[in-house]
């Protein structure tokens, strides 16, 4: 497998709820994020490839993980980029590892048992971003280490409620079985079997609101942040609030119907700031 892409190809062509290096951002500064992005975006596609099998989707992400820790760009051209931004703004590097232990997750774990079992997951696979993000633009107090995580939890978790029709086709189950389970149903009867909507619905509210909470406790961060890099990361948390309350209108259409924003959406979304 070769990537001769560079990091901003990869970045534009890739579809997105959230914007990912937009005007909202320094100019200066978007090719760092392009870079963070790529990173991601590139393991998550050799996990996410129908066409591969899973030994050979371990072999890759191995490879993927070998050639970044010895800053080579011979297989995956982007990473000398990658490690120019991981140097100059003197990022953790151990955030981008554990987000390859997420798409190892991905590859190995195909439902989970408890809402806290998802937690743990968002942990690896959405926080260690925002932490990258804070580090990006010289936030690194403690503190805002929490309120980060809550918002990049809460969006990974708005995430795998409005994808129930996409992962459900790529064998992945991220509804809780113990909750299921708490009304009555299997996993095979609340992905695939059309009956218990009424049980269904009220497994979703339990969701909808449990994420809300969490996602509505991160909210404090803004306080402490400033300049564009506050508009673009509150414009992304508007967009996940807007995805939610959609989510919540479909109800049991999620596993049929993947909600999404559109270009106006966000032209919307961008007025809410300066409201």
């Amino acid at each position: 497998m070769n990537s001769t892409h560079s990091a901003q190809e990869i970045a534009q062509t890739h579809y997105e709820n959230f914007p990912v290096g937009s005007v909202l951002f320094p100019k200066h500064i978007r090719n760092d994020i392009f870079n963070i992005y790529a990173f991601s975006r590139t393991a998550d596609d050799i996990v996410d490839d129908p066409s591969t099998s899973v030994r050979k989707k371990h072999e890759q992400l191995e490879e993927f993980r070998a050639e970044f820790l010895a800053k080579s760009g011979h297989i995956y051209s982007f990473f000398p980029d990658v490690w120019k931004t991981i140097e100059n703004h003197h990022l953790t590097e151990r955030y981008f590892l554990d987000l390859l232990t997420a798409f190892q997750q991905d590859i190995d774990q195909q439902s989970y048992e408890t809402l806290d079992d998802i937690v743990a997951y968002a942990h690896y696979s959405a926080n260690p971003v925002g932490r990258l993000m804070l580090e990006l633009f010289g936030f690194h107090k403690r503190e805002l280490l929490s309120l980060s995580d809550k918002i990049c939890s809460g969006l990974q978790f708005i995430n795998f409620w409005q994808d129930l029709s996409v992962d459900k086709k790529m064998n992945r189950f991220y509804v809780p079985k113990q909750l299921l389970s708490l009304h009555g149903l299997s996993l095979d009867e609340f992905y695939f079997l059309d009956k218990n909507d009424s049980e269904k619905q009220m497994v979703l509210n339990e969701l909808f609101h449990w994420t809300e909470k969490n996602y509505m406790e991160g909210y404090d961060l803004f306080t402490f942040l400033n300049g564009r890099f506050k508009y673009e990361i509150k414009l992304t948390w508007l967009g996940g609030y807007e995805i939610l309350q959609r989510s919540k209108k479909l109800g049991t259409s999620l596993l049929t119907t993947r909600p999404k924003l559109k270009k106006i959406d966000y032209i919307k979304l961008i007025l809410k700031l300066f409201l």
